[in-house]
């Protein structure tokens, strides 16, 4: 299914899977854009999720997501959070903007730092295969996922694109689960939590 307007989005094999699947995803938007999220209540946060939380909180505009499956990057103490600062750090240079309006999602294996090269050096082609539909990110988020997950809704003046990935994952409140909710329509961060929360 196509994205919404100004949207674009990739998935790609980085190694991160030893099975050789699509591991890596991008979502990108043409501008900055508002954005809102909700977050686990399980005591236990990655760095990706805590960094989130920060960049949202900050009222931040954001520019992309990017997800990796096969590894969660959690409890990983400062060497996961280096490695995610430098993915993000690399990923702002390619797409000229600052790491701050940058939002990132990992998913998989617990206790093992997120492998930053095997990311970093595809981040290139990542960004090359960039193109207005969401199957490959689909495919690149999924971890005991049997099935892709996405789901649109087409409204009169704009399109609403959800794109999920979990199986069993939502307990305490979103848990590993990940959801990404992208629309072209005109709204405030304030209405999009508004919305979010109520969902």
């Amino acid at each position: 299914m196509n994205l919404p307007k100004g949207f674009l989005a990739s998935g790609i094999v980085s190694g991160i899977k030893k099975s050789g699947k699509k591991d890596l995803g991008l979502i990108v938007s043409d501008n900055l854009c508002e954005a809102a999220g909700v977050f686990t209540r399980n005591s236990v946060k990655a760095h990706c999720v805590l960094d989130n939380q920060d960049i949202l909180d900050a009222g931040n505009l954001i520019k992309a997501i990017l997800v990796n499956s096969g590894n969660a990057n959690a409890c990983t103490g400062q060497a996961g959070l280096t490695a995610l600062n430098n993915i993000k750090d690399n990923l702002a240079k390619n797409l000229n903007c600052n790491p701050a309006n940058l939002l990132s999602a990992s998913t998989g294996v617990i206790g093992v730092v997120l492998p930053e090269h095997k990311i970093i050096n595809n981040l290139p082609n990542l960004t090359q295969n960039l193109i207005n539909n969401n199957s490959d990110f689909a495919e690149a988020i999924l971890t005991t996922d049997l099935t892709l997950k996405t789901a649109d809704k087409k409204c009169e003046n704009y399109l609403i694109s959800g794109i999920t990935k979990g199986s069993g994952m939502i307990n305490p409140n979103m848990a590993t689960m990940l959801a990404f909710i992208l629309t072209d329509a005109q709204i405030s961060s304030g209405d999009l939590h508004k919305a979010l929360i109520q969902a």
